[in-house]
């Protein structure tokens, strides 16, 4: 049961001795690399990755006798002579006097060719992104992990790519409504529509923005799309026309509370002068 177990396992499983010969394989890593199980017994890792027994291997293994395991990506070489990428969880074990390590193989190439999709449709949008009057920000949709970023949107936060490309998309945002954005982006992408936010920089000022959120699928990823509208200088605009619109309704106020004043004195003179005089031809 265990035996066929390994044997059918989605992973290729190889034992490999310190020398690089393979003591243990399973039926996986043969069709992996185009072998029979009766040519893969006479193999090592020379004959599948022979740059990588050369360069790295001492390494890896003294490495792994210290912390036990270790992930890479490389390629191996097939029967045919071809490349495929590969990920390779290495665990270190000792039996005796004995060392071994299980190298755990799996066959990326289709996530590398996505990878290298998406990775290609950012490139071939990035003039144009980097082109944009506005910031703009894309993330994973699921994992909500910031991907890219124009020239703009570096600008506005005052980061570098590498920086960002460290971020959360609730990083962008003030503490208070981290929270809440992600469930914001993901309605208003569905509708449609823009909502107003408020970023936040390098140096903690908030930028008040427009946002427009799409849904994009990039070399078969799903990832959000987000165009940043700085409003700094509308909000500037509004804060001062209220300003003077309240400059304005208090001077109005003083203004007509001065001539009702004065027109109250001015009857009280009349009233006066009336009082003071007996010539009818002067009332």
């Amino acid at each position: 049961m265990m035996k066929a177990t390994v044997s059918n396992a989605a992973e290729g499983i190889l034992w490999i001795h310190e020398n690089g010969r393979t003591v243990f394989f399973n039926d996986t890593i043969c069709s992996m690399l185009g072998y029979l199980r009766e040519e893969f017994t006479s193999l090592s890792i020379r004959n599948i990755n022979a740059e990588f027994m050369e360069n790295h291997w001492d390494t890896l293994w003294a490495g792994l006798k210290e912390k036990k395991y270790a992930t890479i990506r490389d390629s191996m070489r097939k029967k045919d002579g071809s490349l495929i990428p590969v990920e390779i969880l290495f665990n270190y074990t000792e039996f005796g006097s004995l060392a071994y390590i299980f190298a755990f193989v799996r066959d990326i190439t289709d996530r590398k060719r996505a990878e290298d999709e998406l990775k290609s449709a950012f490139e071939k949008n990035k003039g144009l992104m980097d082109h944009a009057n506005d910031a703009i920000f894309i993330s994973d949709q699921e994992t909500g992990i910031l991907l890219d970023a124009n020239l703009k949107a570096q600008a506005m936060i005052g980061k570098t790519l590498a920086e960002i490309h460290t971020m959360h998309e609730s990083d962008l945002f003030p503490v208070e409504i981290q929270e809440k954005c992600r469930e914001y982006f993901k309605k208003h992408a569905l509708e449609g529509t823009s909502l107003q936010a408020e970023v936040m920089n390098n140096k903690g000022a908030r930028i008040p923005v427009i946002v427009s959120a799409t849904i994009l699928d990039l070399g078969g990823r799903r990832s959000m799309m987000g165009i940043y509208h700085d409003i700094s200088d509308i909000r500037k605009t509004q804060d001062a026309l209220q300003l003077a619109n309240k400059k304005l309704n208090l001077l109005s106020g003083i203004t007509r509370h001065d001539i009702k004043n004065q027109i109250l004195a001015l009857m009280g003179f009349i009233a006066l002068a009336k009082a003071k005089t007996s010539d009818p031809d002067l009332l």
